[in-house]
């Protein structure tokens, strides 16, 4: 190669910082692209005198400068060491695939013979939720090498089975979303038929239940007045008779009784259909959060709500009083 390559660029990429790329200009470096298969390839760009070169796996590209800029393009994204680039070349495993994936990726590509009974099948079709299955599940196992994660090279590792049990979820998705797509159509037209006449006839329903529920309260409300004015009169009574005699002995004090069990609430009988129950509920209306808040500051549901309120203010750059703020890094 010619000393008129600079590596400056591709060692910045290798970085994550990569400087702006000069239109219609390669870089020097090392990079991988994919393969047609879905594995990856090792790419080489560099200069030579006044033109671009290029090797793409084992074929070189020569005399081609759209072409080499081409390739460069494609693979600017992914630069990797020149160690890596020699390893790979020479016929090693990308250091930073797990095993598990490599052999997912044979497996995906494998053809499978149409002739050999599909796993849950008599007929010779490939049961592809199984087969799915035994790739997960093989993933799955490969996930306990990365319980903890000690360095960059494991964390390489780690996150090539990750992204590998991703693609495998969203493969799952697209199937089962495929297989569903028919079945929620005709699901659709059939709620589109029913669905709204029943939500039309609840929502009457549902206004008279909260007239008569207003009136089953005014009546409550009225009961309620005309008790307390019957005992009003009946003390009015005994004052005035205790004035009218105050030398005629006190009546005896009755013996204590039970308080009456109150009266539940009679239903509501139409001349058609069931009845209505009806019953006494207590509503809380808050009048002081202040004074309320004691009493539940302590409640795990309080403690998630307000734990969520002030992730908020702690996204929008304030440190609230109360609140303690650690830096993590989390992985998307």
């Amino acid at each position: 190669m010619s000393t008129l390559n600079d590596p400056t660029w591709w060692t910045a990429a290798l970085k994550g910082s990569p400087p702006p790329l000069t239109a219609g200009k390669p870089e020097y470096g090392f990079f991988r692209t994919r393969a047609p298969d879905g594995g990856w390839i090792p790419v080489a760009v560099w200069q030579d005198g006044e033109g671009w070169l290029a090797k793409v796996g084992a074929d070189p590209v020569e005399d081609d400068a759209a072409k080499v800029l081409d390739i460069f393009v494609r693979a600017a994204k992914r630069p990797i060491s020149h160690e890596v680039y020699t390893a790979v070349t020479a016929g090693a495993p990308w250091p930073d695939i797990d095993p598990v994936v490599r052999a997912g990726s044979m497996l995906d590509r494998a053809k499978i013979d149409p002739a050999a009974p599909g796993p849950g099948h008599n007929t010779g079709e490939v049961d592809e939720a199984a087969v799915l299955k035994d790739q997960i599940e093989a993933a799955s196992q490969g996930a306990k090498a990365y319980a903890s994660v000690a360095d960059d090279e494991t964390a390489a590792l780690a996150q090539s089975l990750r992204a590998r049990l991703l693609e495998l979820a969203r493969e799952a998705e697209t199937k089962h979303k495929a297989e569903k797509a028919p079945h929620l159509e005709m699901c659709r037209k059939i709620d589109e038929r029913w669905l709204a006449l029943k939500k039309s006839a609840d929502a009457v329903a549902t206004s008279i239940r909260t007239a008569l529920s207003k009136w089953e309260t005014e009546k409550a409300r009225r009961e309620r007045e005309a008790r307390e004015r019957a005992e009003q009169e009946r003390r009015r009574i005994e004052e005035e008779a205790r004035k009218a005699n105050p030398a005629a002995a006190a009546p005896p004090a009755p013996p204590p009784v039970a308080a009456p069990e109150p009266e539940r609430p009679a239903p509501i009988r139409g001349g058609y259909g069931r009845p209505a129950s009806v019953r006494d509920v207590k509503i809380a209306h808050l009048d002081d959060p202040i004074a309320f808040f004691p009493t539940v500051a302590s409640h795990p549901d309080v403690i998630a709500l307000l734990t969520k309120l002030a992730q908020r203010q702690v996204d929008a750059g304030a440190t609230p009083p109360g609140v303690r703020v650690e830096q993590e890094r989390r992985v998307a």
